[in-house]
């Protein structure tokens, strides 16, 4: 078991160990600390320390939550200890008290300081087409993730430059009549499939599958990547489970994902999902996510929101209470125009960064696209690098200009890498 506590002014990791009955050593490698540097605000796992047992930092007086036990429980019990917007404690599971009220209207003008966070970036890229000096960052950063979408060959080239980076991969395929049929079965049947093309690339750390799956029957999709995941490692694979598109799913959805979960950590699997904003990557930052096919909205908190930083609702409220910490990687992320399409500012028609320059030119005073740009992935990057559990994030895209070009991300390697390099 392990809990979580937020480190507190005047805080060491020496006290805080201390304090929890355990070791400076095992504290460190929970959290990934090669020294006893800790910062104000910053999240630490405890491990041994039960989560409804964790002490809260002082600040409040603690109220417990509803916690589900780490054992089968139908979803609706999962759904029912969600926090609502009317019912969530204050210091719900120890990540700061939900925002009363109505949440904070958003501002374009707003733009949030970084969370303190220690240790080097979590930013890698996402490339369909290895271009535009991408092998460069990889040789100087060492980032922790990247990943590959059809050209996968250029992930070998990756861990011959960075032998530490994790290397993802992902094949297009035509996603047909998902919902339909045996789950199981037809998780076993796409490995059985996609593993020629597996094996002969073994430089690729994990596998998704497919990409983006919205189908509402989160149980099928649960039953089909849990099976993908387990029959992959009987062939030395690892899969990457999830794929979920930004702003998805909604915490009642992914209460029917856990199975898949639960089976992902016993199989070797990490979990993926994307996260974009747009006209900026902080579009409704520190709102809560509404109510949804009748269920509940969920409250506002002030270190994520219901585009970057979703996937902290999904860990905090959902994971993290049932002991279940599989590894996370953000496989695509930054600015997209269809995140909150129709309800958002900026142009309409837009989709990538460079489709914004002008509108924060000319409505934020934002002249320096490429530094703004980077200064918004690095306040994501701070976000990512407090939570542990995190491997990282890929920028979508590098693709030399042949496709998504409003997204292409060439340009911004040489700021992203100062940046990179200024954490070391």
């Amino acid at each position: 078991p392990f809990g979580a506590y937020i480190v507190q002014s005047g805080d060491t990791l020496i006290g805080i160990a201390a304090r929890f009955g355990i070791s400076v050593q095992a504290l460190q490698a929970a959290n990934g600390l090669t020294g006893e540097l800790i910062l104000q605000g910053q999240q630490l796992i405890l491990p041994g320390v039960a989560p409804t047992d964790t002490p809260l930092p002082p600040t409040e007086t603690p109220v417990p939550t509803a916690t589900v036990p780490h054992t089968a429980s139908p979803v609706a019990s999962l759904v029912a200890a969600l926090p609502t917007a009317t019912s969530a404690p204050a210091n719900a599971n120890g990540w700061g008290a939900p925002v009363p009220g109505p949440s904070p209207t958003w501002s374009v003008y707003a733009f949030p300081p970084r969370a303190p966070a220690s240790g080097p970036t979590k930013l890698g890229f996402h490339v369909t087409l290895n271009s535009g000096g991408v092998l460069d960052y990889v040789s100087a950063v060492h980032p922790p993730v990247m990943k590959g979408v059809d050209d996968i060959g250029y992930l070998k080239d990756v861990e011959a430059l960075s032998p530490n980076t994790i290397t993802i991969g992902r094949y297009t395929v035509l996603q047909e009549n998902i919902g339909s049929g045996d789950p199981t079965q037809r998780g076993v049947d796409f490995v059985n499939e996609m593993l020629p093309k597996y094996q002969a690339a073994p430089w690729v750390d994990y596998w998704e599958g497919w990409n983006e799956v919205t189908y509402p029957n989160y149980e099928w999709y649960a039953s089909f990547e849990a099976a993908r995941a387990c029959e992959m490692q009987k062939h030395g694979l690892k899969a990457a489970i999830g794929g979920f598109s930004t702003g998805t799913p909604e915490p009642w959805q992914f209460a029917a994902f856990v199975p898949a979960v639960e089976a992902g950590i016993r199989c070797g699997a990490i979990m993926t999902t994307h996260e974009y904003g747009a006209p900026t990557m902080y579009l409704w930052w520190s709102q809560g996510l509404p109510e949804s096919y009748g269920n509940p909205a969920v409250p506002a908190y002030p270190d994520r929101g219901p585009l970057m930083g979703r996937y902290r609702f999904l860990y905090r409220d959902i994971l993290i209470p049932r002991g279940l910490l599989i590894p996370l990687v953000i496989s695509e992320a930054g600015i997209d125009g269809g995140a909150g399409a129709g309800q958002r500012p900026g142009y309409s028609n837009a989709q990538g960064w460079l489709g914004f320059t002008d509108y924060w030119s000319a409505e934020l005073g934002q002249t320096d696209a490429i530094a703004f740009y980077v200064d918004q992935l690095a306040w994501y990057d701070s976000l990512l690098r407090q939570d542990s559990y995190v491997i990282g994030a890929t920028i979508f895209n590098i693709s030399g200009g042949s496709s998504w070009q409003s997204f292409e991300a060439s340009s911004v390697i040489p700021k992203l890498t100062e940046y990179a390099l200024s954490l070391k």
